[in-house]
């Protein structure tokens, strides 16, 4: 039997430049899953900035509720995209300013709260959320978006969005800019042989992607998620960030990933399917997809008619 089930891991650690001049991290990463949709994001507070660690995680958590709770309202918006592009610019000017107009209250109840200005908690925004087989993409500012693909069965990645630069490419855009509804670029559409996706800050980003293309590194990082729990991989990940992206670049690093696996459940270990089965609570999480193969699926609803691993064991069969 096969078991398909989307995965998630995040880390962020500082830089050595940050740590040599007694500075926080800046980066945040942030998931979510629940009503049907899982959601990753990941922000890289403006360096200039004081506070802009704090800003990135309050921008992180809050575009993950938002779209948590308006994935089906926000999809409509795309709905023009192909047929009418003055309704669909119009419509793409409507959801950018609503997001970022509720990203930017968060942003100044807690500049008010700390008695700072607003943009003492600049920073940029990357986000990737999921509902059934679609998904909507944001992003502003720096950093790397990248998918995997399947290709004539063959995994290949692909930069899916990439960094946005001023003048020089040491100067980017913030959600708390003036003109940040100009620089917010969204996308959605259907998640066709996409099974992965990884998201960086420029620090880990200008390393992993750059002229010479997609680092082979990067499907490593995938490909090792491979009958990893998400906790046990998270720490993976920061060893990998802190004692090997580290040695290129002095910036602040982090990674978010979203990864769809199939486990063969004939030779996966005992230990790892039941980690895989331990959060399926409910049969309106088990999607059969054919009689070899389930898709599984916590972040819908559930009713809690399952009620332990015995129970989810005893239905898949």
């Amino acid at each position: 039997m096969i078991i398909e089930k989307w995965k998630i891991a995040q880390t962020y650690t500082i830089g050595k430049y940050h740590i040599a001049n007694k500075l926080p991290c800046q980066d945040r990463t942030f998931s979510f899953e629940g009503n049907g949709v899982k959601v990753i994001a990941l922000s890289d507070g403006a360096g200039s900035q004081p506070c802009s660690e704090i800003g990135a995680e309050i921008v992180c958590k809050e575009i993950c509720s938002l779209l948590s709770k308006n994935f089906n309202e926000y999809l409509l918006m795309f709905e023009y995209e192909k047929t009418n592009l003055t309704k669909h610019s119009q419509n793409m000017s409507l959801l950018s300013k609503f997001i970022l107009d509720s990203l930017n209250t968060k942003l100044k109840d807690k500049a008010f709260e700390l008695n700072v200005a607003l943009k003492n908690l600049g920073c940029t925004l990357l986000f990737f959320a999921i509902k059934d087989n679609f998904y909507i993409m944001g992003h502003i500012g720096d950093g790397v978006i990248a998918g995997l693909f399947n290709e004539n069965n063959k995994p290949t990645v692909k930069v899916i969005s990439g960094p946005e630069n001023g003048a020089a490419s040491n100067i980017t855009f913030f959600v708390t800019d003036s003109d940040s509804n100009e620089h917010l670029r969204l996308e959605a559409g259907k998640l066709e042989n996409l099974y992965g996706v990884i998201m960086t800050s420029d620090g880990a980003g200008d390393v992993l992607f750059n002229a010479s293309g997609v680092d082979k590194s990067v499907y490593e990082l995938f490909g090792k998620f491979n009958e990893q729990t998400s906790s046990v991989y998270e720490k993976l990940l920061n060893d990998y960030l802190s004692k090997v992206i580290s040695n290129y670049s002095t910036d602040d690093l982090s990674l978010n990933i979203l990864y769809l696996e199939d486990i063969n459940t004939e030779t996966v270990s005992e230990e790892y399917f039941n980690y895989i089965l331990d959060d399926i609570t409910s049969e309106k999480q088990i999607i059969r997809k054919s009689q070899y193969c389930y898709y599984l699926d916590q972040s819908i609803s559930s009713d809690y008619d399952l009620k332990d691993i015995s129970d989810v064991r005893r239905y898949l069969k």
